[in-house]
Order: structure tokens, then sequence, then C-alpha cells
């Protein structure tokens, strides 16, 4: 067909009809390639564009795991220290904390029928700024069971200090097996020397808390235990 014969066809109703449909079938497929073409371009990436989204998928899980591994971390310490905090010693409960614990442990060693050697005062320091430590030197020689029976007792004190240090060792000195007057033979004195018995040095260390960070964690009042 030539460019006249093109022109005189177009000038025709069938012709124009046509050319009419023609355009909006290129507009049709104009817009859907506008619209679609991503989606097109996914769906043909074929395999190559699954191993990539399932690269991707992996990598969000591993990233989404190891954020709540680091979350039940954080919660787990931050749950054993509001323990310490609420299981510290409290002034207002427990009595001033360089005269209290000292009467404490008196009370807990007569309780025992006990004597210590000696009783150190109450050095403090801060740990940060909710807690703060309670130190005092304990010093003792007895027999074997009533040394244990002794640092049982200090264990039982409320609230519950810990050992920053404690030595036990042997007392080797001689000690002179008891005999009667009448068996006694005092050029043969026998100085056999008891094992049984122990000599005890230590530190306890009590923890306390300030008033105000109580009253932060448990977000009341701490009530007086039995």
């Amino acid at each position: 067909m030539t460019r006249e014969q093109f022109k005189t066809f177009l000038s025709t109703p069938k012709g124009k009809l046509i050319a009419v449909c023609s355009l909006l079938a290129v507009c049709w497929i104009f817009l859907f390639f506008y619209f679609f073409g991503d989606t097109i371009s996914a769906l043909g990436g074929g395999q190559q564009s699954v191993d990539n989204a399932e690269k991707e998928l992996k990598r969000l899980r591993v990233k989404r795991a190891a954020v709540a591994e680091s979350y039940d971390e954080f919660t787990a310490q931050r749950k054993r220290y509001n323990a310490i905090v609420t299981e510290a010693w409290l002034e207002s409960r427990d009595g001033q904390v360089e005269t209290a614990l000292r009467q404490k442990i008196t009370e807990a060693v007569t309780a025992i029928e006990f004597k210590l050697s000696s009783l150190g005062s109450v050095n403090t320091g801060r740990i940060n700024n909710d807690l703060y430590y309670a130190d005092i030197d304990v010093s003792a020689e007895g027999a074997m069971d009533e040394i244990f029976k002794l640092i049982s007792a200090l264990e039982g004190i409320r609230p519950a200090p810990v050992w920053k240090r404690l030595n036990l060792r042997p007392d080797n000195r001689p000690r002179p097996q008891t005999r009667s007057v009448s068996t006694l033979n005092l050029a043969n004195l026998d100085t056999t020397v008891e094992y049984s018995r122990l000599s005890m040095n230590g530190t306890l260390r009590i923890i306390c808390a300030d008033e105000a960070a109580y009253r932060r964690v448990s977000g009341g009042e701490r009530k007086a235990k039995p």
C-alpha cells in the first residue's frame, strides 16, 4: 500500500476505526508495563530471585534471634540486680549498719554460747549510686565443731552476709591431754597437739541499699521481715 493509498484508507470510517483501536492498544500496553513491569521482572527472575529472597529472609531471622537473645540477657541481668537491691541491708528496717551489724553478730554468737577472739569495727564503701558495702573483721579459736557452728550462726544473720575473706587453719599450739592428778607424770608430760581445734579469721560483708534505690526497684516501702 502506497502512502497516498494509506492516507485515503485512514480517511474512511473503517480506517479511522482501525487507527483508533491501534492507538488504544498501544496505550494499554504502555500502561500495563508501566504499572506492572517490576512485578513481571521479579517473576521472570526465576530461581535466582527465589534464592536471593530466601537468603534475605534467613539474614533477617538471624538478626531477629540475636536481638531477642540480647534482650533476654539484659532482662535476666536486671532481675538479678533488682534482687540484690531488694534483699540488701536497709537502714530504715535493719538499723544503722555501723552499730546494728555488730549487735547482730554479738547476738548470734551469744545464742550459741561462744566467745569471739576479736570483733573489728565496721568499714563502709560505695559500690555504685544505689549500693554500698559494710565490712567487719571476725576472729575466733575453738574446737572444730564450735568453729563450724559459729560460721553457720554468722551466715544466718539477716540480711544475709557473705564472706569477703575466710581463713581456717589448725590450731597447732601444743596442749597437754587431760589426766587425773594421781596418774600424771610431770616428767613425761604428753603435749600431743589437738588437731581438732581451729583458728578462724575472716571478713564478713553486708550489701546495703539506699532508700531511694529500693523504692525505685520495688515501687514501695520495704516491709519488715518476721
